[in-house]
């Protein structure tokens, strides 16, 4: 890229004060897991079924396992974090 155009989008479009802002650092964090998150709800799905689960084992490990374990590790991790 020529030295203008990169100087051109640092200092006119403000890039360099958006990327060093702390709360845009939240918001492209919390992108960046939305998107992981959104790819694993499309990707494991699909290996399950290329592994040879059929599809109703499918979608009772989507609707049932699934949540129940995320639910349980949050209900461990809160409860370590508090000390309870």
């Amino acid at each position: 890229m020529e030295k203008h155009t990169i100087h051109y989008l640092a200092h006119h479009l403000h890039f360099r004060r958006f990327l060093h802002n702390r709360y845009n650092d939240l918001l492209i964090a919390d992108s960046f897991r939305g998107i992981a998150l959104s790819m694993t709800s499309l990707f494991v799905p699909l290996y399950l079924i290329q592994e040879g689960y059929s599809l109703p084992a499918v979608v009772i490990f989507r609707l049932f396992i699934e949540p129940s374990n995320t639910l349980l590790f949050a209900y461990i991790t809160h409860k370590l974090a508090i000390g309870e």
